[in-house]
């Protein structure tokens, strides 16, 4: 299965929030592409909200955990906030277990997600 990257970028007031959809599992081959389009359309422009769409994403082992990681840590960095949607069960539940759900939280839908960018 081949991997994509699909980004979307809103903006809102002053904010410019990055919308990161991976499209295939989240894994050793994949995690260089996703790391690339990360650095090279959200952090080199400084854009510190990101919401991460995971309908598309199939499934995600350690390496891909460890970039999720990498992202809040650079995230929080820039000052910013990181949250998912379309989560599938599966994946909540992993995310809960290593305690990613506590700083990246899930909602129902994008415009959730960036309503919570105002709090």
């Amino acid at each position: 299965m081949d991997f994509n990257v699909h980004t979307e970028f809103i903006t809102q007031g002053e904010d410019k929030i990055a919308l990161v959809k991976p499209q295939g599992a989240i894994d050793q081959k994949s995690v260089p592409v996703l790391e690339h389009t990360i650095k090279e359309e959200i952090y080199r422009p400084s854009i510190c909200y990101m919401v991460i769409d995971f309908s598309e994403t199939k499934s995600i082992n350690s390496t891909g955990l460890g970039l999720l990681i990498n992202i809040i840590h650079q995230i929080d960095l820039a000052g910013g906030k990181i949250c998912l949607i379309n989560v599938a069960e599966r994946f909540k539940v992993l995310f809960s277990a290593i305690g990613l759900d506590i700083r990246m939280p899930t909602y129902s839908n994008k415009e959730e997600a960036i309503a919570s960018f105002q709090d």
